[in-house]
């Protein structure tokens, strides 16, 4: 038997999840360990190779690791493994997946199914049902759901909502999609929005194109302020091979996202720095130093073509600190920009660059490139 540090719980003929009264010591049939996911990893890879027969492990968090389930029954062979997830908000666990087979194509271990007397929902901004495999917000129904904050009226108000259809519903500033096998996939927090260049944009959403690009296993979407103040997306992704080129990321993911969602950096990593209760720490992610990478591309390593095309967007811009590799729209371009980035280069006799070739090219770096390929 071991000790167990939260309350238990034992699962019924149905699948569900019946709560039991907490007790230090049990029987080994009955042995059941529930715990976030990072302290569970840390637990195994210490190498827990006891005499220890758990029935039931239950992992709790966010993001559980892929690999984290089969490490689990490589020592504890005959245990059943469940993921739970949820929020204080609505009685702690609201939401449940029993942890088979990992399959190859998954980029998370699924947030699951909800449990007896709970709801879960996937919602567009209007309050609508999404469509599978639409990105919404997960919000959560039934018995569990608070009365509210205690002294918070505004909060309260704010977070628990009475659906005109739905009843009686908490939002739990959660990104979430419902696929086709019935599961909710969680895909981070609402709040990881970001505007950039006048738009809002979902961080979830541009991970989860990522997500899908063959030969990464996850990823994490945050940015960097350039000294312009312009933000610049940042893409880490855990890659399942080494010869995967950012390009290759670049490409297949500008096929479905707007120019403007598509993150200018990537980072490979070998796995997301997890808070203690199993959600991403942004704040553990390796840093940027985009003055260190601007640095390296100092005026004796660029072309002629380069060097005059720096000029002029500096000229422009009326900043000195350009460098080839700060995209147009990063720096703030709009259309008041281009025109005079056009008469410039006309100016300069470099007139075969279209308003296009700018658009398309975002960066000197780029469109220099692009030039010389089309002499």
């Amino acid at each position: 038997c071991i000790k167990v540090l939260s309350c238990l719980c034992q699962e019924d003929t149905e699948g569900e999840i019946k709560r039991e009264q907490t007790q230090e010591q049990r029987t080994e049939k009955d042995s059941m360990y529930e715990l976030s996911a990072k302290n569970d990893r840390l637990m195994l890879e210490r190498g827990m190779k006891d005499s220890l027969s758990l029935r039931q492990i239950m992992l709790s968090g966010d993001w559980i690791p892929l690999d984290l389930p089969d490490k689990a029954k490589s020592i504890f062979n005959k245990t059943k493994i469940m993921s739970l997830g949820g929020a204080t908000e609505a009685s702690i666990w609201s939401i449940y997946y029993e942890i088979g087979e990992v399959k190859p194509a998954w980029k998370s271990i699924p947030y699951g199914m909800p449990l007896k007397n709970q709801t879960m929902y996937v919602l567009n901004f209007a309050g609508e049902l999404c469509p599978m495999d639409v990105v919404g917000e997960i919000y959560i129904g039934g018995v569990g759901v608070a009365q509210g904050y205690c002294g918070d009226t505004e909060k309260t108000e704010a977070a628990f909502i009475q659906h005109d259809h739905l009843g009686r519903i908490y939002k739990t500033g959660d990104m979430g999609v419902l696929r086709k096998e019935g599961y909710i996939e969680f895909l981070g927090r609402i709040d990881n929005q970001v505007k950039i260049r006048g738009y809002r944009i979902e961080l979830g959403e541009i991970e989860s194109a990522i997500n899908n690009v063959p030969g990464i296993e996850k990823s994490v979407i945050s940015y960097v302020v350039n000294r312009t103040g312009n933000k610049q997306l940042i893409a880490y992704y855990i890659p399942t091979s080494n010869d995967l080129a950012s390009e290759t990321i670049k490409e297949s993911i500008g096929a479905f996202l707007p120019e403007y969602m598509v993150p200018q950096h990537y980072i490979s990593i070998k796995e997301l720095p997890l808070s203690a209760n199993g959600k991403i720490d942004r704040s553990k992610l390796p840093e940027l130093n985009l003055d260190k990478k601007e640095r390296a591309l100092s005026k004796d390593v660029i072309s002629p073509l380069q060097k005059t095309l720096l000029g002029i967007w500096q000229k422009v811009f009326e900043n000195t600190e350009i460098t080839i590799t700060d995209d147009f729209y990063g720096l703030g371009g709009d259309s008041i920009v281009l025109m005079k980035l056009l008469d410039e280069i006309a100016l300069a006799g470099l007139e075969n660059i279209s308003i296009e070739d700018i658009l398309e090219y975002e960066t000197i770096e780029a469109l220099s490139a692009y030039m010389e390929e089309n002499k």
